[in-house]
């Protein structure tokens, strides 16, 4: 007979950036992409023209979990959500 050795990981990953607040290492991974998005100067914050709507945005969180089932790395990104209305 074979030996099997299963690892369940129960990790929640937060939906929304006020369940993210809840705990420090995932704002200190917002606060790493942050600095990311400024160091490498991919926006510029700009005057919303008149009749036309915001692009909105969204933050996705994701836990790397390593081969012995131990988290390695808390990853976030943002992404866009919707589509350009012009």
């Amino acid at each position: 007979m074979k030996d099997y050795l299963i690892v369940v990981v129960n990790i929640v990953e937060p939906i929304t950036t006020i369940e993210s607040s809840f705990h420090p290492s995932w704002e200190h991974a917002m606060q790493h992409d942050m600095n990311s998005i400024s160091k490498n100067d991919i926006w510029t914050l700009e005057e919303l023209p008149l009749a036309k709507w915001p692009i909105t945005s969204k933050w996705v969180y994701k836990t790397k979990i390593n081969a012995q089932g131990e988290v390695e790395n808390l990853k976030v990104w943002i992404v866009v959500l919707g589509k350009l209305m012009t």
